[in-house]
């Protein structure tokens, strides 16, 4: 019975992809040989052994099988045997294990036909400029010294130091994942008969200069030609419909770009820290820019939105400081949080189709001096260029140019939404009227010219990062509503000497004051409970500190480097919880 189904399931497998059957007196034969063996001595799955220098795992205890799992050999060529012997007992090499093949000597490798399998980084970082497969393997196939599947429609392995690709068999359809991975080749012609190129195909291929594509390509993969640094231009089909996420990420030095009509979505990181991209046409059939599509674009100076898209994403053009110039047309209903941080424009009109607006679109635009909006817009509007919500109770952006010396908070406010002041370096002074019940995010952070500040009562909560990296900061007073200190609130704030905590707060969050390195005393109030981790980290000139008697936790770290810090009274009279052994560290 088991000579019997061995020897079919060969049969029927050879029969669908095999360039020459094997006789039938020689499968009889191995059948016979296994079956003999299977009497025999026989390692368990896992266990090791060696021939001539290389190393073999076993993975079948039953069927004999092995992986070849590495090699010390020092022969330019290397031929992985479809059989090796451990003891009395033979055993069958059907895969190739993980990052088996490193030797540098190494420059050529031939696989058996008994191999199925290969790991995805099988031949780890080898010099191979060629691999050969022994005739009869019905998985896999060798064409001009590189490795493809057995029907030679797809290309598993270009080796990373052949130089070039002569040749490629006519029914190449699809090029695998990472199939060219980290490969020296310096420039490429795909046939017209590809119509896909899988995920990191083409990934850290640092010198491929010039590449064209096939004329039937519909499928470009993610990270498909990331960090080819010295890729300068590509000329995309318009038979492509799909280009993956981060795509071209990192080509610093891709200049050029033609994107098709096909393309409905710039997705995710596509184009992200191409920093030599200094312009780009998107079709008329692109409805979305998706996440960082387009961040670190720093020369980028100029960038037409096409009337069809819809949604610009997250970060979009994030640090595309040379973006003098954009025009946002009537077809945006979305812009999502972050989408121009950083760019260099001094003027922008938001349309009245809008439907969603996310936090800090503009954040850290230093040359921004105005807000305009259509007037029929239902959820934003423009007062002196500043941007409110349609109602004028949410402060959502502030043009880093209107934030000069003093600015005065209108009345009606009652919420200062997340990075609404972020990165204003010309804020002097701030005046926050008593209507004021929230403020955001990162809200105030990174505001070196702040120097004092007063919280009106009527705030009930502050946000993360809020004040964080305020440098010149030197004192706070803060709303007696407070129940909570944000984390990484005042984090950074290295001038800051004296604050005040009012009753109400129970809780100091996570790096609340992280590297206040000039803060000498804080007084704790009764009310607190919580100390989170690393609030008081490296206050370097904090000399003492009373734990009230309400705190029952003390964070990771709490006051771990307050290098300085000699006195220390704990008036609880439950010990705190302390969650490391470092709180003082």
């Amino acid at each position: 019975v088991f000579v019997y189904q061995h020897y079919n399931k060969s049969a029927d497998t050879e029969s669908r992809c095999s360039k020459s059957n094997q006789p039938m007196k020689k499968s009889l034969l191995l059948a016979a040989a296994s079956l003999l063996i299977y009497f025999g001595a026989s390692a368990a799955i896992g266990d090791t052994f060696k021939v001539d220098k290389m190393t073999f795992t076993v993975t079948s205890e039953t069927e004999h099988t092995v992986e070849f799992t590495k090699s010390t050999a020092t022969n330019a060529s290397l031929v992985i045997p479809s059989t090796v012997s451990n003891g009395s007992v033979e055993y069958t090499v059907t895969s190739i294990g993980t990052i088996s093949i490193t030797a540098s000597a190494v420059k050529s490798v031939t696989i058996a036909a008994t191999i199925s399998k290969i790991a995805e980084d099988g031949f780890g970082m080898a010099n191979l400029d060629a691999i050969y497969v022994e005739e009869g393997n019905k998985t896999f196939s060798s064409y001009d010294g590189a490795l493809y599947n057995c029907n030679q429609d797809t290309l598993v392995l270009f080796p990373w130091k052949k130089k070039e690709a002569n040749d490629f068999p006519a029914t190449l359809t699809t090029l695998a994942k990472q199939s060219f991975k980290k490969s020296i080749i310096e420039s490429l012609s795909l046939p017209n008969s590809v119509t896909a190129i899988g995920d990191s195909t083409f990934f850290d291929c640092s010198k491929l200069t010039a590449i064209i594509l096939s004329n039937s390509l519909a499928t470009i993969g993610n990270y498909s030609f990331a960090n080819c640094e010295t890729l300068t231009a590509i000329d995309i089909p318009n038979t492509v419909t799909t280009i993956g996420k981060n795509a071209f990420n990192s080509c610093y030095q891709l200049r050029t770009v033609t994107l098709p009509n096909s393309l409905s979505t710039i997705k995710e990181r596509t184009f992200y820290s191409c920093n030599s991209l200094s312009s780009i046409n998107i079709p008329q059939s692109v409805t979305t820019i998706g996440k960082s599509a387009f961040s670190d674009c720093s020369v980028l100076t100029s960038f037409d939105i096409p009337i069809s898209v819809t949604t610009i994403g997250e970060n979009a053009f994030y640090g595309c400081n040379s973006l003098t110039s954009i025009s946002i047309p009537n077809s945006v209903t979305t812009i999502e949080s972050g989408a121009f941080a950083g760019c260099g424009f001094t003027t922008v009109n938001l349309p009245a189709s809008i439907s969603s607006f996310g936090n800090g679109v503009f954040s850290g635009c230093d040359n921004l001096e105005n807000i305009s909006v259509d007037q029929d817009s239902k959820i934003l509007s423009s007062i002196n260029g500043i941007l409110f919500s349609a109602d004028g109770n949410t402060l959502l952006a502030v043009p880093n140019k209107k934030a000069i010396g003093e600015f005065i908070i209108p009345d009606n406010v009652t919420v200062i939404a997340d990075y609404a002041f972020q990165n204003c370096k010309d804020l002097k002074s701030l005046t926050i009227p008593n209507s004021v019940k929230n403020i955001g995010v990162w809200t105030f952070g990174n505001c070196p010219g702040l120097t004092s500040l007063t919280l009106p009562n009527s705030v009930i909560s502050i946000g993360d990062y809020c004040f964080s990296n305020c440098t010149n900061l030197v004192s706070v007073t803060l709303s007696s509503s407070l129940t909570m200190i944000n984390q990484c609130a005042f984090a950074y704030c290295s001038s800051l000497k004296s604050i005040d905590l009012p009753n109400s707060i129970t809780s100091i969050g996570n790096n609340s004051f992280q590297r206040c390195g000039a803060l000498t005393s804080i007084a704790l109030p009764q009310s607190l409970t919580a100390i989170g981790n690393f609030a008081f980290s490296m206050c370097t000139s904090l000399t003492s500190i009373i734990i009230p008697s309400g705190v029952e936790n003390i964070g990771v770290g709490a006051f771990i480097n307050c290098t300085n810090l000699t006195k220390l009274w704990l008036l609880p009279t439950t010990p705190p919880i302390l969650y490391s052994n470092n709180a003082f560290g």
